[in-house]
């Protein structure tokens, strides 16, 4: 169980407090529904990790890579490129923006990356949320229901109509 602050936010309201949020440490998780949470995704700024994944690995020259290493379950090498391509967006972005919103996290959570790491980027007033469709059960998020999200979040927002 964690001791994130919990709070319940209509979608139409995400956009007005998330990006007034001030703290030295918010990694927030966004849950709710995944047509709440995409219409937060339209009516905000927020990042779509499945298509900025694409441009990392594209501009390093490792998209073909990760293809061929899908394409022969070499999960772990897989993931590690994944994470790396991950910080390198998080850094990118962080360096240009004091709120950071994120959607489409599924690429990641299949694959195992560790989310984990947006915590160092949440820091002097820069909050990072992810939007996750799922739930919060006893605490802790879980994705569409079934998988636990592993990441300490400081606040989680149950997202409703």
């Amino acid at each position: 169980m964690t001791s994130a602050k919990q709070r319940t936010i209509k979608a139409d309201e995400v956009g007005k407090h998330f990006f007034t949020l001030r703290g030295d440490r918010l990694a927030i998780a966004l849950v709710g529904d995944l047509s709440l949470l995409e219409h937060v995704a339209s009516t905000t700024s927020a990042k779509n990790l499945n298509v900025a994944l694409l441009e990392v690995l594209e501009v390093n020259g490792q998209l073909n890579d990760v293809y061929d290493l899908e394409e022969v379950e070499d999960n772990d090498t897989l993931r590690k490129r994944l994470e790396d391509a991950f910080h390198e967006f998080l850094k990118k972005e962080m360096a240009t923006t004091s709120h950071l919103l994120l959607w489409g996290l599924e690429t990641l959570i299949y694959f195992g990356v560790n989310l984990r790491q947006i915590r160092q980027y949440a820091v002097n007033n820069r909050p990072v949320g992810l939007l996750i469709p799922g739930t919060i059960k006893d605490g802790e998020v879980w994705f569409y229901g079934r998988k636990q999200i592993d990441c300490e979040f400081d606040q989680l927002w149950e997202v409703t109509l």
